[in-house]
């Protein structure tokens, strides 16, 4: 039996009714929302900002040019991110039909009374203060935040906030630069809101065509002869054919320390003089039933559908054999390869990045190990970690 696949309203491609289950749990560790339509045989996915629309509400006369622009910069960050946002006039707002995620009305504002600049936030009873702090207090942060309640806005039947920047009157400010950060820092905001616990499911497109960057370019200028003088003055170097394999990460704590997430990527570096084809990795966890692996990696049955697509064709990388999820659960062994041909040229570097591991609270004495393992198959090469993952209480 075919089962459709669903992506954001469109049929994407079919599965084997069998390969519901794993590739259920791998889409939701991949960040998806699914939902298994039995009546019409259908699996479900959608991106977590998937009819999410934020509305920018304007002031109408008394908008400035300085607000006016800010609202269009963020309105162009949210659509790039995938979030719905439209722009509209204070009495237009309350009869926008469609689900809203978040009203949000922008005021830039100079004030003799302070001597330094801040952004104030007033917020409706839809919103916790907690989760404007969380999500407005993060990277790229300029600002000093002030918080404010207003029954005001409790009338509206979603999240209001009435974000305000303030400033000395006296301050310079190169006008330009101010309302991009401004915006730039809203759309942090609002996009860390609506993403809540979520992680998001795939990379941008063009961060992973910037990371491929360096290695075209590098093979581009290797394919330029060399003068027939040079070829022959230049001894042929010894062929090395070595990497460097280690683990970067980070801890993160949830749910009052109960339970955490490691977010982390397993680094391969060409250390040698000769292309390193296809890295197959493979990841170790032990013991195997006490975490659960997951990140940007694609069941087999799924790459036609949801690998990401570059000039190339598709892009990412895959888990190995349709028995991935049995060998993963069972002995916490991971195999996972690149879905397009992949070379490592000498003194580059590639990776399985952003990948996590999620687990409980350890007894004391207790301890998960995780290791990395890098195989070039057709080149009959091995390597092994240089470092291990090891929590314990």
């Amino acid at each position: 039996m075919e089962i459709n696949v669903i992506y954001n309203g469109e049929k994407r491609g079919t599965i084997s009714f069998f390969e519901v289950p794993k590739t259920v749990i791998a889409a939701k560790q991949m960040g998806f929302e699914v939902r298994w339509n039995h009546s019409e045989k259908e699996l479900e996915l959608s991106s977590v900002f998937f009819q999410k629309n934020v509305v920018i509400v304007s002031e109408d006369e008394s908008i400035t040019i300085d607000e006016k622009e800010t609202a269009k910069l963020l309105q162009s960050f949210l659509e790039e991110a995938g979030i719905n946002s439209v722009i509209l006039k204070k009495e237009q707002h309350i009869k926008y039909e469609n689900p809203v995620s978040l009203f949000i009305r922008i005021k830039i504002l100079r004030r003799k009374d302070t001597s330094s600049l801040f952004t104030g936030f007033v917020y409706n009873n839809k919103i916790e203060k907690k989760e404007i702090q969380n999500c407005f207090n993060g990277e790229h942060t300029p600002y000093i935040i002030k918080l404010s309640h207003s029954d005001e806005f409790d009338e509206v039947t979603a999240p209001f906030l009435d974000c305000i920047a303030y400033f000395p009157a006296d301050y310079l400010i190169d006008e330009k630069k101010f309302i991009e950060e401004f915006a730039l820092y809203l759309s942090y905001g609002i996009i860390r809101s609506i993403l809540g616990d979520h992680e998001l499911e795939v990379h941008p497109r063009k961060i992973n065509e910037l990371i491929q960057l360096k290695n075209d370019h590098v093979q581009k200028v290797k394919e330029i002869p060399k003068k027939e003088t040079e070829i022959k003055s230049d001894p042929k170097p010894k062929k090395m054919e070595t990497a460097e394999v280690y683990f970067d990460y980070t801890v993160k704590p949830q749910s009052n320390n109960e339970k955490y997430t490691i977010i982390g990527s397993l680094i391969i570096k060409n250390s040698g003089n000769v292309d390193l084809i296809n890295p197959t990795i493979g990841i170790r966890i032990t013991p195997g039933d006490k975490a659960d692996f997951g990140g940007q990696i694609l069941p087999p049955s799924m790459v036609d559908v949801l690998a990401v697509q570059g000039s190339e064709g598709s892009y990412g990388w895959q888990y190995v054999g349709e028995d991935w999820l049995e060998k993963g659960m069972g002995k916490g062994e991971y195999w996972i390869q690149p879905i397009q041909y992949l070379t490592i040229a000498p003194n580059e570097t590639e990776g399985l990045r952003q990948f996590h591991i999620n687990f409980e609270k350890l007894d004391r004495k207790k301890t998960i190990i995780v290791e990395g393992f890098v195989l070039f198959q057709e080149q009959n090469l091995s390597f092994a970690s240089n470092n291990k993952i090891i929590m314990s209480f």
